[in-house]
């Protein structure tokens, strides 16, 4: 499934769900994929997250508009990034969430625009899983 919507494109295998929203101009542009059906309202995922089951991944792109100055360089959260976006084993922890046992937030200046990445998995995943997560970030364009 391929899904265009306010600068962005993303593919998602057969099985996915994704989205792409921003609730006003003044709101992030926010781009959701999942393993499961993305649920109605939840513009954070975090009610998506907490139904997930084991094997599932949930993956979401923020976009928080343009980033104030040299900010990667006061923030360490922050780094300078490109397409694609990917994640790595050691991204992951069971520190932020305690519904997940895997869970990832990135911060990221992309094209000067100001980027969150967070992923959630429905158990520790394992390579075929990272994979499949990696392929859909990958598909990941900013159109405008």
């Amino acid at each position: 499934m391929d899904v265009q919507a306010h600068g962005y494109s993303i593919t998602v295998p057969d099985g996915w769900d994704a989205r792409i929203q921003q609730g006003s101009a003044k709101d992030a542009i926010t781009v959701q994929a999942a393993t499961r059906a993305l649920l109605p309202g939840d513009a954070g995922g975090w009610h998506t997250m907490q139904s997930m089951k084991p094997g599932d991944t949930f993956l979401q792109l923020d976009d928080l508009g343009p980033h104030p100055p040299d900010l990667p360089d006061i923030d360490s959260d922050w780094s300078y990034g490109a397409l694609p976006l990917t994640i790595a084993r050691k991204d992951l922890s069971d520190l932020y969430v305690n519904y997940l046992p895997s869970f990832l937030i990135r911060f990221y200046v992309i094209d000067k625009r100001a980027l969150s990445l967070r992923g959630g998995f429905g158990s520790n995943p394992g390579d075929d899983q990272l994979s499949i997560a990696n392929q859909v970030l990958s598909s990941l364009r900013i159109t405008d």
